[in-house]
């Protein structure tokens, strides 16, 4: 009777764990599907940052580009004929016969007021040369320089480097040729303060050009990276499991489309930029070929 009573009332039984089989499967599957939606989170933040990190490349890579670009520019713009680029250069000597170093006085200033006028244009000659090579180099500041140079010895202003031409030639000039110089470099030292902004204005130009292009390319890949993520959503929020699998697909997706938004703003706005800065050059470069009209005027009388 005893061992009756103890197949009926096994303490096995009472102890025994229930059958979790089916919850234990469950849990499981949600296990399965939390971490592939964390591995879609983690791609989309990857992809993100990655485009961050290009933008900020970009961005230092345009930087390390402007230097370069100040230079190309007046490479494209002839003054006085047809300019090649060269590498930036020293102040170079000053010679007439032999060559022989120009010095800086310990001042920074050597007195021209004493010059003769065949002096004075001697040195303003040799003054206006040195800036259309400056110039012809992409040399910006050693142009405005030498075009200072000519302006102040042309007014008897001291310069600020060394000129003494040689007493034999500025002591033997016709007094008509004279005249004539005179009035020749005393123009062209005024062009040389109207041309400097003019070229200067180019730069910065064709600098904002290259951004703007650069921006508006980088607006139009983003677009179409955003237009493939898109589709990629639509379609996971089209087959997506669960409510909440589709309420996170279209979270993305807004997110997504907002930023696709924002991205064809930019666009646009690259585009009216760079519009507007074409007109600006095309007035810019009227502007410099007038006066490059007017220093080929004077150089031909």
């Amino acid at each position: 009777m005893g061992e009756f009573f103890r197949g009926l009332f096994s303490s096995d039984d009472l102890f025994a764990p229930p059958d979790t089989s089916y919850q234990d499967a469950l849990r499981e599957q949600e296990a399965k599907e939390l971490l592939k939606q964390q591995e879609k989170k983690k791609q989309a933040i990857e992809r993100w940052l990655n485009l961050q990190a290009e933008a900020e490349a970009n961005r230092l890579k345009e930087e390390a580009e402007r230097k370069r670009k100040g230079e190309e520019i007046l490479a494209k713009t002839s003054i006085g004929g047809g300019l090649k680029m060269e590498p930036r250069r020293k102040l170079t000597p000053f010679s007439w016969d032999t060559p022989r170093v120009l010095a800086p006085a310990p001042s920074g200033q050597y007195d021209t007021s004493k010059f003769t006028e065949m002096e004075r244009l001697l040195c303003a000659a040799y003054f206006s040369k040195m800036g259309e090579n400056a110039a012809n180099s992409g040399d910006i500041e050693g142009s405005r320089f030498y075009g200072t140079q000519m302006d102040n010895v042309m007014q008897g202003y001291p310069t600020a480097i060394e000129c003494k031409p040689p007493k034999d030639i500025s002591t033997t000039a016709d007094v008509k040729k004279i005249g004539e110089l005179n009035q020749k470099y005393t123009k062209m030292a005024t062009v040389y303060k109207e041309i400097m902004p003019k070229i200067e204005q180019l730069q910065e130009i064709e600098i904002k050009l290259e951004e703007g292009k650069k921006k508006r390319e980088d607006a139009e890949q983003k677009i179409l990276e955003l237009d493939k993520q898109i589709e990629e959503i639509k379609a996971r929020s089209q087959t997506a499991d669960t409510p909440e699998q589709k309420t996170q697909e279209d979270d993305l997706l807004a997110q997504a489309l907002a930023l696709k938004s924002e991205a064809e703003k930019q666009h646009q706005e690259a585009l009216e930029s760079e519009e507007k800065l074409i007109k600006e050059k095309k007035g810019v470069e009227d502007e410099l070929n007038a006066i490059k009209d007017k220093m080929q005027g004077g150089g031909q009388r």
